[in-house]
C-alpha cells in the first residue's frame, strides 16, 4: 500500500463515526441511567399526561464525546432531582431510533428536547450544558411550554 493511501484510510477511521457498538439485549428490562428513563417516547408521554408533566427526550449517541459530556450533566444530584420532579426524563439513542430522530428533526447530537404531554408544544436546545446551565435552560423550557 502506498503512504498516500495509508495516509487516507487513516483520515477515514478518525473521521468517520465508528458503530454504535454492543446493542441492549431487548430480553432485559430497561436500566435507568443518571435519572433519565430507558423507555420509549410514547410511554413517556402516557406517563406525562398521567403525571401532569412534561416529557424530557435527551437524543444521544454513543460515539459523541458532548453526549457522553452530558451525561455527566444528568448524573449531578441537583439536576437529576429537578428533572425527577418536573419532567419524564427519558434517553433515545439516535443510531437505534432512526424513523423517530427524522420525525422529530434532530439534526445534531446531544438534543435536548421538551415536550407537552398533550403533544401541542416543543422546545429544544443543543450540545453540552454545564448542570447551572442546563437547568437554566430547562427551567425556561417549562415556563414557555406553561409548566411549573
Amino acid at each position: 500500500m502506498k503512504p498516500t493511501q495509508a495516509m487516507f484510510f487513516l483520515f477515514l477511521g478518525v473521521w468517520i463515526p465508528q458503530s454504535p457498538g454492543k446493542q441492549p439485549d431487548p430480553t432485559k428490562p430497561p436500566t435507568a441511567t443518571s435519572g433519565l428513563r430507558d423507555t420509549t417516547l410514547m410511554d413517556a408521554m402516557k406517563r406525562a399526561r398521567k403525571e401532569k408533566e412534561v416529557v424530557m427526550v435527551s437524543f444521544q449517541a454513543d460515539w459523541c464525546v458532548y453526549s457522553k459530556m452530558l451525561e455527566k450533566t444528568f448524573q449531578e444530584k441537583k439536576v437529576e432531582r429537578w428533572l425527577k420532579k418536573h419532567t419524564v426524563a427519558i434517553k433515545i439513542n439516535i443510531d437505534q431510533k432512526k424513523a423517530l430522530v427524522q420525525k422529530v428533526r434532530v439534526n445534531a447530537v446531544p438534543c435536548i428536547v421538551f415536550i407537552k404531554s398533550d403533544g401541542s408544544g416543543t422546545f429544544r436546545f443543543y450540545g453540552h450544558h454545564s448542570p447551572t446551565d442546563f437547568l437554566a435552560k430547562s427551567k425556561k423550557a417549562l415556563k414557555t411550554l406553561g409548566g411549573p
